[in-house]
């Protein structure tokens, strides 16, 4: 599909809602357009080309955004609520404040991606990479990252109480006061993570890679803090 102006899109836009049809724009080539102010809830925009477009704040809720390039692309604020966004690429992608409420990010590539303060509550992000990303004060709350990519990601402060975090790769990523409570941490490798003050009261610690981790002032799953007479070995055995 040929690039569309701002006006096309909305005209393509405002004829399918006329019709009672859900905008069919897949493939669509959109790279830094302006698309405030349009809605494109329920909206197929599967494969489309959406990288450094300006997405603030719009209604992208339960569209399809599968294998869609979002590269560059300001969604501050954007509403993805049950959006489809597998494979997508929303690398260095501004998602502060986005809601992704049972959003399908599986095998997504999130690198350096900015999420501070999302809401990811129940969001599949099974496989996903998400190698630096900042996801400080996120709210991820029975959400799936098993097998992801989290290496450096900034969890400060984040809500991951009950996450699926199993064989996730969390090395050197930062935890500092993070709620992993009742998370599956099965096989994790949180090798040089910082852990200080995170909150793992009942999480699921079989299998986990702690080799140089800080675990100081760390609630531990039987409730006690970390310390002397409570390590972690006793729990990853």
């Amino acid at each position: 599909m040929n690039k569309l102006t701002q006006a096309q899109m909305a005209q393509m836009v405002k004829s399918a809602r006329q019709r009672s049809e859900k905008p069919y724009l897949s493939g669509a080539s959109l790279r830094g357009a302006d698309l405030r102010g349009i809605v494109l809830s329920q909206a197929d925009l599967s494969g489309a080309d959406l990288s450094e477009a300006n997405l603030r704040g719009i209604d992208l809720s339960r569209a399809i955004l599968h294998e869609a390039d979002l590269r560059d692309a300001d969604l501050r604020g954007a509403s993805l609520k049950e959006t489809v966004l597998s494979w997508a690429r929303l690398n260095n992608a501004d998602l502060s404040e986005a809601s992704l409420w049972q959003a399908d990010l599986s095998e997504a590539d999130l690198t350096e991606a900015n999420l501070y303060q999302a809401v990811l509550l129940n969001a599949n992000l099974s496989r996903a990479k998400m190698r630096r990303a900042n996801l400080a004060g996120a709210d991820l709350g029975q959400s799936n990252l098993s097998l992801a990519n989290l290496s450096q990601v900034n969890f400060s402060g984040a809500n991951l109480r009950g996450a699926d975090l199993s064989e996730a790769d969390l090395s050197q990523a930062m935890l500092f006061g993070a709620d992993l409570s009742h998370t599956n941490l099965f096989g994790a490798n949180l090798s040089g993570a910082n852990l200080r003050g995170v909150n793992l009261n009942e999480a699921k610690l079989f299998g986990v890679k702690l080799k140089a981790t800080n675990l100081s002032g760390a609630i531990m799953p039987d409730g006690k803090k970390y310390g002397l007479f409570n390590r972690a070995e006793k729990y990853i055995r």
